[in-house]
């Protein structure tokens, strides 16, 4: 049975026959000792000495001894019973024409699957090569993406330059402005705090999640397809990475510290053992797992928070270590056994618009959790400059610490992925709303620049 057919098609009759590479390159083995329900031909002396002929017979029963139990004219009044052995092949009976042609067009159809299957694996080895070669070889890029591999995350302090931090402010500040003002004049403040629209999203008091089409213009290209950090990027996703989201996490002077999560699961089968919550998949989502506002919570001590998210059923989380989890894996025959994490399929890229320093509220990682959400390992706090990037893998379970300070901080994030993957659960259209549109927002200073020009 192959196993993980591709997503490409909806189609569950298509996913059910589908084999793999390996599967379908296999010769299928040459006609030789029959099964039940074979049909084959048995050679039959005609009455009163008339010359042999071909009869079709049915297989009833395999016996020992390379032996077999046929049923010969079993369409007739005249049938009856023999047991013939393979000995007696081609001699005594035979396998049809049409079975033969059958087997012989399946050999050569796996032969020509395998001919294909080879000239994929050369042509797949000789563009792994070619990557290799035009692979970077700056060496702080390669540190880095140990770090990131090893850790979870990484710095490049070299990300954007004063003038773009600004105009990039100046777009946080318009949107949020712009939001709060629909969300009061339409008298949306509750919808806003109990699920939120697809432009503003409170996640905790104080900290709201804003969406920024302005960001998607060209003229801020050095935030999304042309930022200092795609080269990076690119070694860690490929250069097939797409940019999936992007937005402002705003907060706010006395915002609390956030519950630990992280911001999407493990792929499915990959590393699931030890997050198991949803699975992230394009077109494979877990019917009821739905998002914690908060973040995906995993692990132990977040299974509660997972049974008390908003539209989640209990039957979603399963901690690893409780017998649950146990009957799952004795039930998907590999007690025991480790599960195989894969290679990072999402990222976010975290750039603060301030000096991000710790009465600001950085962000604490837990490192090595993008590989096990419960590890034991001490916590890191990452301050940084405005403009320098932080990237985390979207598995790493992490929180944002409170604003602690007198000032707001603005900290950008950016999504990139591997082409397959989609982020269900962070952006669901179902789930969110637009917010309504409504008047632009002006300020104090702008209505009395627009009464004086009257």
């Amino acid at each position: 049975m192959c196993f993980f057919p591709p997503k490409v098609s909806a189609d569950e009759a298509d996913e059910a026959h589908w084999t793999c590479d390996i599967c379908s390159a296999k010769l299928p083995p040459p006609l030789a000792m029959p099964k039940q329900g074979d049909e084959l031909e048995a050679e039959v002396a005609e009455p009163e000495g008339g010359a042999p002929v071909w009869k079709r017979a049915i297989v009833l029963k395999v016996l020992p001894r390379a032996t077999f139990r046929l049923m010969i004219n079993p369409d007739e009044e005249d049938d009856f019973i023999e047991e013939y052995g393979m000995h007696e092949l081609n001699k005594e009976w035979r396998w049809p024409q049409a079975a033969l042609a059958a087997n012989a067009a399946a050999r050569a159809a796996a032969e020509q699957c395998a001919a294909s299957v080879a000239e994929k694996q050369a042509a797949e080895k000789a563009a792994l090569v070619a990557d290799q070669e035009s692979a970077p070889s700056d060496p702080l890029l390669l540190e880095l993406v140990k770090q990131f591999y090893d850790e979870g995350f990484c710095v490049l302090k070299d990300g954007l330059s004063a003038d773009q931090v600004d105009a990039c402010d100046m777009v946080v500040d318009r949107g949020y402005k712009q939001y709060m003002h629909c969300v009061k004049t339409l008298e949306l403040q509750e919808r806003l705090s109990e699920v939120g629209f697809m432009e503003i999203k409170m996640r905790s008091a104080g900290r709201y999640d804003l969406q920024l089409p302005e960001l998607s213009t060209p003229a801020f290209s050095f935030v999304t397809h042309d930022a200092p950090w795609m080269a990076l990027v690119h070694a860690l996703l490929g250069k097939d990475a797409v940019l999936t989201h992007f937005g402002c996490m705003l907060s706010f002077p006395g915002s609390a510290t956030q519950p630990w999560h992280s911001d999407g699961p493990h792929i499915r089968g990959c590393g699931e053992a030890a997050h198991r919550v949803g699975y992230g998949m394009a077109g494979a989502p877990e019917p009821d797992a739905k998002f914690n506002p908060n973040g995906f919570h995993a692990g132990k001590e977040a299974a509660a928070a997972n049974a008390a998210a908003p539209g989640r059923k209990d039957k979603g989380s399963v901690v690893p270590g409780t017998p649950a989890d146990d009957e799952e894996a004795e039930a998907e025959g590999a007690p025991g056994v480790q599960p195989f994490y894969a290679p990072v399929h999402a990222l976010n890229v975290f750039v603060p618009l301030v000096d991000l320093s710790e009465d600001r509220g950085p962000t604490e990682f837990v490192p090595g959790s993008h590989r096990d959400y419960d590890v034991d390992a001490p916590s890191k706090k990452e301050t940084l400059l405005k403009g320098q990037a932080l990237l985390f893998d979207y598995r790493l379970k992490h929180r944002g610490l409170g604003n602690n300070s007198t000032t707001e901080r603005p900290l950008l994030y950016i999504t990139y992925a591997r082409p397959f993957w989609v982020d269900v659960d962070n952006f669901d259209k179902a789930r969110y709303e637009n917010l309504p549109a409504c008047k632009e927002f002006m300020s104090r200073e702008e209505r009395l620049l627009k009464r004086q020009r009257g």
